[in-house]
């Protein structure tokens, strides 16, 4: 009996540490992790009341688990959630399989080493079929969840409370949470609909004053952090041009919603959704078509004041699972990485930024509309940053990844030049940043409109959500 409770603590420390590696929270005698080693305790001793061919799939699975919760938070600091598992497997698979470096962490070696310790042990072990065993554990196990129901009674799932409820529980009880909130689809979706449906906020003083004018260019930027666009690396600005433009140009440092992760931010621009942390689950789901005909979209407003209305993308449309809002939001072209030449450049994520913005700049030209409005989303600065290696400025052989998030926030600034130099001159540029990268502490990021007959001339700092009411502002206005 002595020897089985050892093999049960052993097991139930391994989610603790974890938790501790995931969350950072602090040294692992802190009671911040009491119930997190209770769940795993009553869980496991629950668990080793089976057959032992049973306990050992629950052991790989554990392990499993373990290294791609690892690898997330790698990266990222929110929980992983069930709908970003479901919907985002693809992109999280074609990701690992081109940055091969993403299994380099030497911390991945510590789930396999608990999981070889726990199948030699296992051999060893004899699965506890006694009524004072099953009662020890099973009613704790039932009371931990029981206790915890008020909790679950809450509708529709928010993305706050599975973190909170995450960070506090651990991941088993985090999960549990949100399959047991988020089964009405139908509540999460009329509440994102009454967030789009908001009135628009005024515009800011300093953007009344401007007009749409017939070309107007909104562009999202893959992690482009407010430091970097300020910056200089080797002696050199690291987004000249852009800084160039800087004393006519509204320049805004953005307080994020997110750190390294995806705040969705077109799904937002898109359907003037604002408060992307407490719906950012609804983003996930595969939502019916029938959403997308309760609400007017940027798109929509733009064709109602004649404008032609184009998106490019130059990674694939499951990315995200972009193809099924695009189809519905309303443009009059839509370009996926699917719909483009397959001779330009390819990275590692997709069509290289100046050749994508090369490619829009071909089709506005094709269609000859007197009033164009596109939005572009780039890739060629997320992380690896391959096109460092390509684009040799600021730094000539850049080498840690600090130097090559340098290198592909300087293409991305040459992207711009292209673009803005071959638009004409009655044109809008709105550049902003989903979310900002993992590369620096300052975790602002930007919004910078530049008009080429419009004298902005402004600095200020905003919320995330602004950047939403801003273009939706400056769209509605009479």
């Amino acid at each position: 009996m002595l020897k089985n409770i050892l093999f049960l603590l052993f097991c139930s420390i391994e989610p603790v540490i974890f938790h501790n590696i995931w969350f950072q929270k602090g040294p692992l005698v802190d009671l911040d992790y009491t119930l997190v080693w209770l769940f795993a305790l009553c869980l496991w001793g629950a668990i080793f009341t089976l057959p032992r061919a049973f306990i050992a799939i629950m052991f790989v699975l554990q392990a499993q688990a373990s290294i791609l919760l690892t690898i997330w938070h790698s990266h990222f600091d929110n929980p992983l959630s069930l709908f970003v598992i479901f919907q985002q497997y693809r992109e999280g698979l074609n990701f690992a399989t081109k940055v091969w470096t993403t299994f380099l962490n030497p911390l991945l070696l510590l789930p396999l080493g608990f999981l070889i310790v726990q199948l030699v042990w296992l051999r060893y072990f004899m699965p506890q079929k006694s009524w004072q065993w099953r009662s020890v554990f099973y009613v704790p196990l039932l009371v931990l969840l029981g206790g915890s129901y008020h909790t679950f009674s809450r509708q529709p799932f928010t993305n706050m409370d599975f973190k909170a409820y995450t960070k506090a529980m651990g991941y088993t009880e985090g999960w549990i949470y949100e399959l047991m909130t988020s089964y009405d689809k139908k509540v999460l979706i009329e509440k994102t609909l009454q967030s789009i449906h908001q009135p628009t906020s005024q515009l800011p003083a300093e953007l009344q004053k401007v007009s749409l004018p017939n070309h107007i260019y909104l562009v999202q930027v893959e992690s482009l952090d407010y430091v970097a666009y300020n910056g200089e690396a080797d002696g050199q600005k690291i987004m000249p041009f852009l800084q160039s433009l800087a004393p006519q140009s509204a320049v805004y440092k953005v307080r994020p919603l997110s750190h390294f992760c995806s705040a969705n931010a077109d799904f937002s621009l898109m359907s003037k959704l604002t408060n992307n942390e407490e719906l950012y689950a609804a983003m996930y789901w595969m939502l019916p078509k029938d959403f997308y005909g309760q609400f007017t979209s940027l798109p929509q407003k733009l064709e109602r004041k004649g404008y032609r209305t184009s998106f490019f993308h130059g990674y694939i449309k499951g990315f995200y699972n972009r193809e099924i809002p695009y189809a519905h939001y309303g443009f009059d072209d839509v370009y996926f990485l699917e719909n483009m030449p397959q001779e330009l450049n390819h990275g590692e994520m997709g069509i290289d930024d100046v050749e994508a913005i090369d490619f829009a700049l071909a089709k506005n030209k094709e269609t000859q509309a007197e009033k164009q409005f596109n939005f572009i989303i780039t890739l060629s600065s997320h992380s690896n940053y391959e096109i460092a290696l390509r684009n040799l400025a600021p730094h000539t052989a850049p080498k840690t990844d600090k130097e090559k998030y340098a290198n592909a926030i300087n293409y991305v600034d040459k992207a711009f030049e292209k673009l803005i130099k071959n638009t004409p001159e009655d044109s809008l540029y709105i550049f902003y940043s989903d979310h900002p990268s993992n590369i620096n502490a300052d975790k602002n990021t930007l919004l910078f409109i530049y008009g080429k007959a419009q004298n902005l001339a402004y600095q200020g700092t905003i919320n995330f959500p602004s950047i939403t009411e801003i273009v939706h502002g400056l769209v509605e206005q009479k």
